[in-house]
This record gives structure tokens, sequence and C-alpha cells, in this order.
């Protein structure tokens, strides 16, 4: 071969890159997000080389020697239950996937539900049938797709061909593909709803499980509420969502007994007190945050209600402002659980709590004290309060993202006070969970 002819070989062939891709996907499941990983192994059949669990962190070690022996590299074939795993093809093309069905998944469908809430969609009741199809989403999976690409040729249009593939893998577990914030396909891609141009359906009727439907359960009280709610805010000339449903229906909201609001608002005040010592004597305020724990543990007992987290906090100085800041603003809660207990009296949404005032109060009693004088208020009016709280950080947060489609009105309250109002309460309709856990599905 000449030296032209080795040249002009070259020149024809490309050096491809290697580039990843991502695919977000979104669906509605019963108990659990069980066999998705499967049903995506099935469908790229015979184009698959390999295919493992790769869920390291979460299995049993029992589970691994099961597969692998006690040295193994923890991989294993994909099971019924397994959540992350990879699936590598026979063209070299290696696919990622995770699945999330954790109750931080179901908040996050409520949310795109909300994002897309201002689509142009003339049929208000087809428009109100695609949103609560999304405000039923309750599992994400995400696969990650690399691969070798080429800029040309029939090398490209093979790889955009598997990319449209990848893309199809929805249809095996009804899943509904993200592109980008503006638009959301149908498993079979046609678009359910989008920004730019609304949907491609004429008709639609939601997948709700019956799992579901039985889990939420909005009772007749829990929509009477939520028009009480909304009358409040539209008198406030505020943006609302005609179809958000209550955050917690009172079908499964339970409230605690008084010994253990009490703990966790001394708990809680205890936390507030160490963010303020952190600010102002950083390392230096152990001792002091020690003193205060102690004189907490006696007159309350708050160390067994305390979360790992808090105990950390209280154990550890950091200088992270974000996390003292945190603790900082949940100063606003102790007298929420307070309020809940007819114990004290809260201030208007524009004014904070009376920090020393608080803190006084719980010096000056103790739990004994407070348990003869405490009166739990009815489940009504906690939940009244909820709800309002709950719609009212919705608006605040639609007006700050997005105050170009309300003139650029102002939020008239203060966000962080409501946001801390509304975690207190959160808490306190479902105290089994860790007031850090109802704070993460908060901002989902």
């Amino acid at each position: 071969m000449g030296i032209f002819d080795f040249f002009k070989k070259n020149k024809e062939e490309e050096i491809p890159l290697r580039i990843a891709k991502d695919f977000h996907f979104h669906s509605v499941v019963g108990k659990n997000g069980d066999g998705i990983a499967r049903k995506i192994v099935e469908y790229f059949g015979d184009k698959v080389e390999e295919a493992v669990d790769t869920h390291k962190n979460f299995v049993d070690e029992d589970v691994l020697s099961y597969f692998e022996g006690e040295d193994s590299e923890k991989e294993f074939p994909i099971q019924e239950w397994t959540r992350i795993f990879r699936i590598k093809l026979k063209d070299g093309t290696e696919i990622n996937g995770e699945i999330d069905d954790s109750e931080m998944a179901a908040k996050y469908g409520a949310g795109l539900a909300e994002h897309f809430s201002d689509v142009n969609i003339k049929d208000e009741n087809l428009k109100q049938m695609l949103l609560t199809q999304i405000a039923f989403f309750n599992c994400k999976t995400k696969l990650t797709a690399t691969f070798d690409f080429y800029k040309s040729g029939k090398k490209k249009n093979e790889k955009v061909k598997l990319l449209d593939f990848i893309l199809g893998a929805g249809k095996s577990f009804d899943g509904y593909s993200l592109f980008s914030t503006e638009t959301l396909y149908s498993p079979d891609k046609k678009v359910f709803v989008s920004k730019k141009i609304g949907t491609e359906f004429k008709e639609f009727t939601p997948f709700i499980p019956k799992e579901l439907i039985d889990n939420f359960e909005m009772t007749d009280e829990d929509n009477a509420r939520m028009a009480r709610s909304i009358e409040k805010i539209k008198a406030d000339e505020l943006p609302y969502l005609e179809n958000m449903h209550t955050s917690i229906s009172e079908a499964r909201a339970v409230i605690p007994d008084k010994e253990l609001i009490i703990k966790r608002a001394a708990a809680i005040q205890m936390t507030g007190i160490a963010s303020e010592l952190y600010n102002e004597m950083q390392e230096n305020a152990k001792e002091k945050i020690k003193e205060f724990l102690e004189i907490f543990e006696k007159q309350y007992g708050i160390k067994e209600v305390l979360t790992n987290e808090e105990k950390n906090y209280l154990e550890k100085y950091t200088d992270d402002v974000r996390i003292n800041s945190e603790y900082n603003w949940r100063y606003e809660c102790p007298p929420v659980l307070l309020w809940a207990l007819s114990l004290q009296e809260l201030t208007d949404l524009n004014t904070i709590c009376d920090v020393k005032g608080t803190i006084e109060y719980f010096m000056e009693n103790d739990l004994e004290t407070l348990m003869n004088k405490a009166e739990l208020r009815s489940k009504d009016e906690i939940m009244d309060m909820l709800d309002y709280l709950y719609r009212l950080n919705w608006s605040a947060v639609e007006l700050r993202i997005r105050p170009e489609n309300h003139n650029n009105k102002k939020f008239p309250y203060d966000e962080s006070i409501i946001h801390f109002r509304r975690l207190a309460l959160e808490w306190l309709v479902q105290p089994e969970k860790s007031i850090e856990d109802v704070e993460a599905e908060m901002h989902t």
C-alpha cells in the first residue's frame, strides 16, 4: 500500500469520542419498584452481553456470599429487588441504572406536576387528567448510557438509532421520559406534556394502582380543608395549585402524645442554643453546650429523642454556615409544638419567634410541669394549620422562581418562617420519621 493510500485510509477512519448520556424515567408503581431492572434487561434482549446487580451498599452479606462467595466483587445476577445495576451491550455500550422508589421519589412526582401546571392545554379536563398521572409518579429510574460517539457516517446513524432504542426502554415498565425540563414523553414516546406544544394526547385516563389509592385516601375533610386553605390564599391574591393534594391525608396522620411533643420541642430548642453558641464561641462552645445539655436532659430527658444528626451536631463543632443556619432557623419549630399543646400563641408570619423568651420558658419549667399545663389542640386545628402553610410554601416558591408569570408580585410573608413552622407540623403528624427525613421530603 502506497503512502497516499495509507493517509487516505486513516482520514476515513474516524476516532470516536467516549461520551455518556442520561435518560430519566418516571413511573407509577404499587408497593415498590421490584422487577423494573429485569424488565429493562429483557427489553434489550439479545443485545446484552452482561447484566449485573452492583448495589453494594444495601445488600446483605449472606446474599452476596450465596452468589459469589465471601471474597466476591459484590456483583451478581440481577434480581427482582435489584435497584442499582449495570448492563453491557455487545457493541461496547455500557448502561448503568438506578431505581429510586423512596418517598422522596413520590414527592418529586408531585413537584413535577406543579412544574407542568402552567402548560397550555385548552381542554382543562384533559390537562387535569395528565397532571393527575404525573402527581402520582412515585418511582424514578435513571439510565446512564456510555458509548462511542461518531460525528458522521454509518456508525453515527447506528448510535442515533441505539439512543432512540434506549429511550424506548421506558415502555417495558411504563416509564415516562423527561427530556430536559421542557417535555415529558409517554412510554410510547408521544409528547405527554410540553411547555412548548402542550400535548399530543386527545384523551387520557390516569393509571393509579389500588395500593396508592388505599394508602393516600383523600377524605372529605381533606378536600374541605384544601378548599378552605385555597380561599385564604386567594384572599391574598397569591398563586395556588388547584389539584395539589394535601401533604398528608388525615387518615394517615398520627399525632403523638404530649410527652413526646414536649421532649422533641425541648430537644430542638437545645440544638438552636448550640447553633447560637457555635456562632459566638466556635470550638470553645463545647463546655457551654454541655452545661445546657445537662440542664435540658435533667428537666426534659431529651437525649432519648435526639436524632443521630442532632447528637452529632451537639457533640462536634462545625463551621459549616449552612448547617449552623439550618439549626438556628429551627428555633421556629419549638413555639409551633408549644402552640399545638396550647401553651403559647404564635407570632404573625413576618415576625420571628421570641428566641430568648422560649429559652427562658423551657428553663423555668420541666417535663412534669408542662405535661400538667398542656392541652393538645384538636387534630382538625393542627391539620388546618399544616395545610395552609403547605400551600403558602408553594406560593412562595412559585413567586420566587417564576415571577414573570405573576406580574412580579412579591410574597407578603417571610418564606423561612413558613418553611420551619411547616416543618414542625409535618413532623407532628408523622412522628415515626426523623425531622431530617421530613425536611428532605419537603424539599422534593
